[in-house]
C-alpha cells in the first residue's frame, strides 16, 4: 500500500535489517534499501516490463525532491517523452544537486571490476581465497557501490558503505570487506590495468571503518589433553570418514583443509617414519610442508589404496567445513584452529620451543627474517618433529588403545 515517505519513515526501513522497498504515494516513486543505503527510483513500464530510473541516494536526495522529479517525469512521460539518466543527470544539476552536468562514463563499473578481480583470484590463488573474497565482495551491502562506474567512485562511497557496516555492529566484517576492497582496487591500479580500469592510484589505501567502541575479543581457546580425550572417545558418534579425519587433525594438527584434501600418494614410508608430504599449492603458506605421522594414525593411511583419504559420493572430498561442524556437533567446547593451540601449549610445556611448534604448524605469518625459516629443511628436521609429535601423541595417550574407525 503506497505511503507518503517521510524522512522518519526513510530513517526507521535504513535502521530496520533485511532488504526493504515502500512505494510513496506520488505515482512510480519507490524508495529501496539494501546494506545501509537508500535509493530512490521512478518505477515505469517500458517495452511491457517494469523498469526502474535511479534518482539518487537518500544522502543526497530528500523525499520531497525525490517526488518532484517523480512528478516531472510522470509527466515527461505523460507527453510521450523519454526520461533516462540523461534527463536526471541534467536536472539533479539544476536542482543544486551535483555541481556540473558530466559526460557519460566509458569506463567500466566497479562490478565489472570486480568479476575480472574474482577470475584472477580463482586462477592464482587457493580456493579456499577465491572463495573468501568472493563471499565477501558479492554481500548485498556492497550493491549500490558495484553500479558505479569507476571513473565516478570516490574514497568516501567506500569510506561510507564499511562505515554503516560497522555502525550495524559488523565491525570485523567492515575491516575485512575494507581489506579485500582495497585489495582489488590496487590490482586495478596496476600498471597494464589501469587504463582499462579507470581506478585512481591509491585511493584506498588504509581503508578502514571509524574507530568505535572497542569490540571485546574472546580469550583463545586453548583444549587440554583432557578435553582432546574427550573428543576422541566420542568419535563412534560420527561417520566413519568423519571419524578418521578428525583423529587425523588431533594428531597432526594441520589446517582444515589441508586434512580434507590429504591424498594416498601424499604419504610414503622413509625408513622408520610415515611421512605426510603435503604440496605447496595445499598449504596456507605456500610451501611444501612435511611431517612424520603418529604411529596411532598410520592405520587411516594404509586402508586406503589411492585417491583422496577422506573421498565422498563422485570424485571429491569432505569439506573442509564438515570438521568444524562435527566438533560443534560433539558440543567439545574447541574448533579444529584450537587445536593447534593445543598442540602448542603443551609440547612447549614439555621444553619445545616457539621455533620448533613452526615445524609442525608450517607458522610463517609475522616470521620475517626468522632463523629457523632461514635455514629450514622440510626432512633434515624430521627427527625431530617426530619428537614434537610424540609429545603430543604421548599426553593424548589413554589406557585404552585409541579406537580405530571402521
Amino acid at each position: 500500500m503506497p505511503e507518503r515517505i517521510t524522512k522518519a519513515i526513510v530513517e526507521k526501513a535504513l535502521r530496520t535489517p533485511g532488504r526493504h522497498r515502500i512505494a510513496d504515494t506520488q505515482k512510480g516513486l519507490v524508495f529501496r534499501t539494501r546494506g545501509g543505503l537508500g535509493l530512490w527510483s521512478l518505477r515505469m513500464q517500458r517495452e511491457g516490463r517494469d523498469k526502474l530510473l535511479d534518482f539518487g541516494t537518500h544522502r543526497d536526495l530528500t523525499a520531497d525532491q525525490a517526488r518532484m522529479l517523480a512528478a516531472e517525469a510522470v509527466d515527461l512521460i505523460r507527453r510521450s517523452g523519454t526520461p533516462d539518466v540523461e534527463w536526471v543527470a541534467r536536472r539533479r544539476v539544476e536542482l543544486g544537486i551535483d555541481d556540473q552536468l558530466t559526460a557519460p562514463s566509458i569506463k567500466p563499473t566497479l562490478a565489472h571490476v570486480r568479476a575480472d578481480y574474482l577470475a584472477w583470484i580463482e586462477e592464482h590463488r587457493r580456493p579456499k581465497t577465491y572463495s573468501d573474497y568472493r563471499q565477501t565482495l558479492m554481500q548485498p551491502s556492497l550493491a549500490m557501490l558495484m553500479t558505479k562506474h569507476m571513473d565516478r567512485l570516490q574514497r568516501e562511497d567506500f569510506a561510507e558503505t564499511i562505515a554503516e557496516m560497522a555502525k550495524s555492529g559488523k565491525v570485523r566484517n567492515a575491516e575485512k570487506t575494507g581489506h579485500v576492497l582495497s585489495a582489488m582496487w590496487s590490482w586495478a591500479t596496476q600498471d597494464h590495468r589501469i587504463r582499462k580500469t579507470g581506478a585512481t592510484r591509491g585511493m584506498l589505501v588504509g581503508l578502514k571503518p571509524p574507530e568505535g567502541k572497542p569490540v571485546e575479543r574472546r580469550a583463545p581457546r586453548i583444549p587440554t589433553p583432557a578435553q582432546v580425550k574427550g573428543l576422541l572417545a566420542r568419535r563412534d558418534e560420527l561417520s566413519a570418514t568423519i571419524a578418521d579425519a578428525v583423529t587425523l587433525l588431533v594428531f597432526t594438527a594441520q589446517r582444515r583443509l589441508t586434512i580434507s584434501t590429504a591424498r594416498r600418494e601424499d604419504f610414503i614410508r622413509k625408513g622408520q617414519y610415515l611421512v605426510w608430504t603435503i604440496p605447496a599449492s595445499r598449504m596456507k603458506a605456500g610451501r611444501e610442508h612435511a611431517i612424520p605421522l603418529p604411529r596411532e594414525v598410520w592405520s587411516i593411511v594404509d586402508r586406503v589404496g589411492e585417491g583422496f583419504l577422506f573421498p565422498i559420493a563422485g570424485d571429491g572430498h569432505l569439506s573442509e567445513y564438515t570438521l568444524t561442524h562435527a566438533l560443534g556437533d560433539l558440543g567439545v567446547g574447541f574448533s579444529p584452529h584450537d587445536l593447534r593451540r593445543g598442540l602448542s601449549s603443551v609440547v612447549r610445556g614439555k621444553g619445545f620451543t616457539t621455533a620448533d611448534v613452526k615445524l609442525i604448524l608450517d607458522h610463517t605469518e609475522g616470521a620475517g627474517d626468522d632463523v629457523t625459516l632461514a635455514h629450514y629443511d622440510f626432512h633434515a628436521d624430521m627427527k625431530r618433529k617426530h619428537a614434537i609429535l610424540r609429545t603430543w601423541a604421548d599426553a593424548l595417550a589413554t589406557r585404552t588403545a585409541l579406537k580405530k574407525a571402521a
